[in-house]
């Protein structure tokens, strides 16, 4: 029963191709729901060719009687040129000059990528403190909150705003919150507004 599903399936899958292979090549659109004939589609070009090729010669014709021009005009191709249609060599030329494009822009893009990756690598090499100086700091923080605790205020203000931002930053975030604000009232305001405020 199977087998039957199977090969019923693929002999209907066959014919669909046939008849999609044969629709799209005897009609202009099959997709579109478009069953113009092909030749009437190039008789129909043809008759356009040659009505603006006439037209074309008029027109060259008049400017003629005008004035004198410097350049003939081309008229190999019964003088007309179809705006709505580009030939199938032009086409695949214009196809090749975007897949180039594109292919540039996509090579583009990944030397961005990598430049940009190895700009946060190399960001990240200089902000990262090694363990042991972190681990220094960290504690060279505390001991100096200590003493600043328990200085009067108004002496380690003064002190702290002679600090980098990031280190009064990370003096004053450590103390108790009393403290810190005592020592921030103390400071100029334009001093506290740049220690604690975001980077």
């Amino acid at each position: 029963m199977n087998g039957k599903v199977i090969i019923s399936f693929i002999l209907a899958f066959i014919v669909v191709t046939v008849v999609m292979i044969y629709g799209a090549t005897a009609y202009r659109n099959i997709f579109d729901f478009d069953f113009t004939p092909v030749s009437e589609i190039e008789a129909q070009k043809a008759k356009m060719a040659q009505n603006a090729g006439a037209k074309n010669k008029e027109k060259f014709n008049r400017q003629s009687d005008k004035k004198e021009v410097k350049k003939p005009y081309d008229f190999s191709d019964n003088g007309a040129y179809d705006t709505m249609t580009v030939s199938l060599k032009d086409s695949s030329s214009l196809i090749d000059s975007i897949n180039t494009l594109l292919a540039e822009i996509r090579r583009l893009q990944n030397e961005k990528e990598k430049l940009l990756e190895s700009q946060k690598e190399a960001d990240n090499q200089e902000n990262t403190t090694p363990p042991e100086e972190e681990q220094k700091y960290r504690e060279w923080i505390k001991n100096t909150v200590k003493l600043y605790e328990a200085m009067d205020t108004k002496k380690a203000a003064k002190i702290i705003q002679n600090y980098s931002d990031n280190i009064a930053r990370d003096i004053i975030f450590s103390m108790k919150k009393k403290k810190a604000a005592e020592i921030i009232a103390e400071l100029k305001p334009e001093i506290a507004n740049r220690i604690i405020s975001l980077q």
